[in-house]
């Protein structure tokens, strides 16, 4: 089942100034490499009310949580963290992305085994019209 978000909208608005986006949805909605480009491009802003702001998503109302781990890790680690934390995101969206793949592969090659009776059932039929 897909987990509800504990923060109400109005709540968002009030705390942030605008509601903060929700990574699970842009996930799925743009990609995991849009979520990771927006975790890495934060920036000091001191005209922000949190400090930061972001390249990717200009006046965002999501305070720079990872701000502390960037200052602490180096800049290849931090990025490879943002990268894990981007791919969770992708599945914490739609867990069940991986078994719909897989089962539309299956599903195409039963459809490509069922065209070639169909055809020659096809030319059977059709042999005599000319």
């Amino acid at each position: 089942d897909p987990m509800e978000n504990g923060m109400a909208e109005e709540d968002g608005k009030q705390w942030f100034g605008v509601t903060p986006p929700d990574l699970t949805l842009a996930a799925r909605h743009r990609s995991a490499d849009w979520v990771y480009s927006y975790l890495i491009n934060f920036y000091e802003d001191d005209s922000r009310p949190y400090g930061y702001n972001n390249h990717v998503f200009p006046n965002v109302g999501m305070p720079h949580v990872m701000a502390g781990m960037q200052q602490e890790l180096s800049e290849e680690e931090f990025k490879s963290n943002m990268g894990d934390i981007a791919n969770f995101m992708t599945y914490a969206a739609e867990p069940m992305a991986p078994t719909r793949e897989r089962i539309g592969v299956y599903v195409l090659v039963f459809l490509g085994i069922l065209l070639i009776p169909a055809y020659l059932l096809k030319k059977e039929y059709w042999k005599d019209v000319h």
